[in-house]
């Protein structure tokens, strides 16, 4: 693990204060107040969600991340009362099918290496009745922005642990999903999408 990861999971509540504070706390808590159980969070990072889970006992919730030092950060904020963190990637999740009620994902899929095949693994562990709850940046359908985020994306990916800005996430996911709840707000000229989805076929 390089230098650079160990720093950037360090420094990511501090990189993410302000837009927490702006714009995303509330829909973080718009999204997940109906997370059922048992629940799995992919991409739980420094553990942004957990402010807006209840607190169980059982330990019902899974939470993972494919980064040691994210985990070490999340682990610290008392993780072990609500959950049970793992690592892993989410292009091969350690879980049985159907193995949750729910699935979170929040500002990932645009870090993850094969959205398309993490889409699949979530879809295999969700149960036929469970749901997806999802806050994600998209690119731009506007053609101006979407070059600007395409020229952008290579120094930014390099600088943000992988982040694209210019991936077409609400598409991607839905070949496989399809929406019950979805709004898109706005951030310094960012699209995001948030929602709840059903997995197709179920």
């Amino acid at each position: 693990m390089s230098i650079y990861k160990y720093l950037f999971a360090n420094a990511y509540d501090y990189l993410l204060k302000n837009i927490e504070e702006q714009i995303l706390s509330p829909h973080r808590t718009e999204i997940l107040k109906n997370v059922s159980f048992p629940s799995l969070e992919i991409g739980a990072g420094t553990g942004a969600n957990l402010p807006f889970y209840s607190i169980e006992t059982e330990r019902k919730r899974v939470f993972l991340d494919y980064s040691p030092w994210m985990l070490r950060k999340l682990i610290q904020k008392d993780i072990k009362k609500i959950g049970v963190p793992i690592l892993g990637q989410a292009e091969k999740l350690p879980f049985r099918n159907e193995s949750f009620s729910a699935v979170v994902i929040t500002l990932a899929l645009c870090s993850i290496r094969s959205p398309g095949d993490s889409l699949l693994e979530i879809k295999r562990v969700i149960q036929p009745d469970g749901f997806l709850f999802l806050i994600e940046h998209v690119a731009s359908h506007k053609k101006w922005k979407r070059w600007i985020e395409s020229t952008l994306t290579p120094i930014w990916s390099h600088l943000a642990d992988g982040c694209h800005l210019d991936r077409e996430s609400d598409i991607t996911l839905k070949q496989d999903f399809f929406p019950i709840k979805e709004y898109t707000f706005e951030y310094y000229g960012t699209t995001f999408i948030a929602g709840v989805y059903k997995k197709k076929g179920s």
